[in-house]
C-alpha cells in the first residue's frame, strides 16, 4: 500500500509506503480450515459411536425384557408345580387319615348316598 502527496506542479512532495506481510494470516487461516475439517471428522466419529452405543443399549434392553419374561414364566410354573404337589400331599394325608369319606356330591353325615 502506498500513498503520496503532490505539490501544485504535480511533483511528489512526500510518500508513504506500507507493506503488509500476510504470511502469518495465511498460515492462521489454513490452520483454521484444518481445525474445522478435524472437528467435522470428530463429529462424524462421535455420531457413529453414539449410534453404536444406542443400538447396544436397545439390544441389552430387549434381552433384559426376554429374561424378565422367562423368569416370570419360570416362577409361575414353579408355583403351579408347588400348588399341585401340596394339593396331592394334602389329599394323600386326608386319605391316610380316613378323611376322604366325602365324595363329590356327598355331604358329610348324609348316609343315603351310601345305601
Amino acid at each position: 500500500m502506498a500513498t503520496s502527496s503532490c505539490d501544485h506542479a504535480g511533483r511528489t512532495r512526500w510518500g508513504i509506503c506500507y507493506f503488509f506481510d500476510s504470511t502469518k494470516l495465511r498460515h492462521t487461516e489454513e490452520a483454521l480450515r484444518e481445525a474445522q475439517v478435524q472437528l467435522q471428522r470428530w463429529n462424524v466419529e462421535l455420531e457413529e459411536a453414539v449410534h453404536a452405543k444406542t443400538v447396544e443399549v436397545l439390544e441389552s434392553q430387549e434381552q433384559l425384557c426376554r429374561l424378565a419374561t422367562e423368569l416370570n414364566l419360570a416362577e409361575q410354573r414353579k408355583r403351579k408345580r408347588f400348588a399341585t404337589e401340596l394339593h396331592d400331599h394334602l389329599h394323600a394325608t386326608d386319605v391316610g387319615c380316613g378323611k376322604a369319606e366325602n365324595r363329590p356330591g356327598q355331604v358329610r353325615g348324609d348316609r343315603s348316598a351310601g345305601m
